[in-house]
């Protein structure tokens, strides 16, 4: 799906129609498959230690922060900018 203005043709209508269709036509298709829908809850954390896994509306926060802290430690990334030595 489009994110941006120029995505959209810079609001062109025929591509804003276009993209419309598409969209109620991928609505539809997720009302009868909810697990091609994804988790739509909003995100909190991208950055850091949740780089790799966000941290979502309703998660448990320590259990975020240790999962996220694991997994860090296992890819061996801080989930911090590296700094130069």
């Amino acid at each position: 799906m489009p994110n941006t203005w120029r995505s959209i043709g810079g609001g062109h209508p025929d591509a804003v129609a276009h993209w419309r269709k598409k969209i109620e036509r991928r609505e539809k298709l997720e009302e009868s498959y909810p697990e091609l829908a994804g988790d739509r809850r909003p995100i909190l954390a991208h950055e850091g230690i949740f780089q790799g896994r966000p941290l979502r509306v309703g998660d448990d926060i320590g259990a975020a922060v240790q999962a996220a802290k694991a997994s860090n430690s296992k890819s061996g990334t801080s989930g911090t900018p590296h700094e130069d030595s």
